[in-house]
């Protein structure tokens, strides 16, 4: 039986079953190439693919010679690339501890990364609501508005009914008050010597 020819029967089937080795040569030869394209596009090492290439005949020739057969020998194709991405999956879990990254990739964490940083962050930010918690209304209006909202000065001013020069006053004003409840915030998370 030549590779070329070979055509998927239930004859063709009976002789793998009954371990035929045209019958097994014919069938390697004929997806040697389409189960190897199926493995590299899972394994990259060239040693691992290798291996499941092997693996995957070995499964498909003693599957047949145990007595299983398809219900339809047209499905041969895709059972033997079932077997193929099922072999590379159990090949990849029993040799690597970790995901297989292209070497070219490298390192992938984001430099710009600083769990440290982050973390005073947010305890930064936490002081911050605790403290504008604590000030007179008029002054966390001001400041949230002109500060963290970046709202308009012109509409901030209408809406208060102020002038902007007096807004000017009453942002430094509320910064000044925020100074002092901030840093009476500090000192009691930080003692002084």
């Amino acid at each position: 039986m030549i590779a070329a020819d070979l055509t998927f029967d239930s004859s063709f089937l009976d002789a793998l079953q009954q371990g035929d080795s045209p019958a097994e040569q014919a069938l390697y030869d004929r997806f040697k190439r389409p189960v190897e394209l199926v493995l590299r596009a899972r394994i990259r090492a060239p040693q691992l693919r290798e291996e499941a290439h092997q693996e995957v005949f070995l499964r498909v020739f003693s599957y047949f010679r145990s007595g299983k057969t398809l219900d339809d020998p047209a499905r041969l194709p895709a059972f033997l690339c079932a077997v193929a991405r099922n072999t590379a999956l159990e090949v990849l879990r029993a040799n690597t501890r970790e995901t297989q990254l292209f070497p070219e990739i490298g390192d992938r964490r984001d430099p710009s990364a600083d769990p440290e940083r982050d973390v005073l962050l947010g305890e930064r930010r936490s002081v911050l609501r605790r403290v504008m918690g604590s000030l007179k209304s008029a002054d966390r209006v001001v400041l949230e508005r002109v500060y963290l909202q970046l709202q308009d000065k012109g509409s901030i001013c209408r809406d208060l009914q102020i002038d902007r020069d007096y807004l000017r006053v009453l942002a430094h004003r509320a910064r000044a008050r925020l100074r002092i409840c901030l840093g009476s915030e500090l000192e009691a998370v930080v003692p002084t010597r």
